[in-house]
């Protein structure tokens, strides 16, 4: 994991209150918003805030990051969601940018569960799901 990434992460998380990732100039030719995490959790663009309290799991897929988290009551899913249970924000990251998947999501499980949490890492194929070990 690259650790000094981490770091320049969380200060920018602290010092101007959010941090975004992925590309806002290609976003239409990726088909992907950027992600901005904020204190209170993530979110897609300038949709709503998905609170970390309501995130299940963080999978990646080589530069794609999909975030997985409990659904209010009101919030529409599709078909794939309606059978998982859970809503999804998928971030595709630029091919040569310098922020892994892998990274982005211990990062945002550790903001969920604080600096000490232990992260649970299992191979599903092509893709990793991380999550918090209970």
């Amino acid at each position: 994991m690259a650790v000094q990434g981490t770091f320049d992460w969380q200060g920018r998380l602290e010092s101007e209150g959010s941090v975004a990732f992925g590309s806002r100039w290609f976003s239409w030719l990726t088909g992907s918003r950027q992600l901005v995490v904020t204190h209170e959790g993530v979110r897609l663009g300038k949709g709503p805030v998905v609170g970390f309290d309501r995130m299940a799991a963080v999978s990646t897929a080589r530069g794609r990051l999909t975030v997985h988290y409990t659904p209010l009551p009101d919030e529409r899913m599709n078909r794939i969601e309606r059978r998982s249970g859970q809503k999804r924000l998928v971030l595709v990251l630029p091919r040569l940018g310098s922020v892994r998947a892998d990274d982005l999501a211990v990062w945002l499980l550790k903001l969920k569960g604080g600096p000490m949490a232990d992260i649970e890492t299992r191979p599903t194929g092509v893709a990793r799901i991380h999550q918090l070990r209970e």
